[in-house]
């Protein structure tokens, strides 16, 4: 189950976090938006892989809040060009 924090500082809680510092990563998240028990994430450009001469693009590490332990999901990552692929992920129970 998803939880709300308050992160920063505001009056408003969060429900989910983004780290822009201290790691890997240069693109955010555009958008995040929860539709019965899916959530879609959209990132502000492509997350591109590289070759071993270019490092490709990677994202700020980011996470759902939850007082409850995480658990082990499929997620489906959804490509530009249409592709889809299946990967493990972790979720809030």
């Amino acid at each position: 189950m998803v939880s709300s924090l308050n992160f920063g500082g505001d009056a408003a809680n969060d429900q989910m976090f983004v780290i822009t510092s201290g790691g890997t990563g240069s693109i955010g998240l555009a958008s995040a938006r929860q539709t019965r028990g899916t959530i879609r994430f959209t990132f502000k450009s492509p997350v591109c892989g590289g070759t071993s001469e270019k490092k490709g693009d990677s994202s700020f590490f980011w996470g759902l809040v939850s007082l409850e332990p995480p658990k082990d999901i499929t997620a489906l990552l959804h490509e530009t060009r249409r592709a889809t692929h299946v990967v493990k992920a972790r979720s809030p129970k």
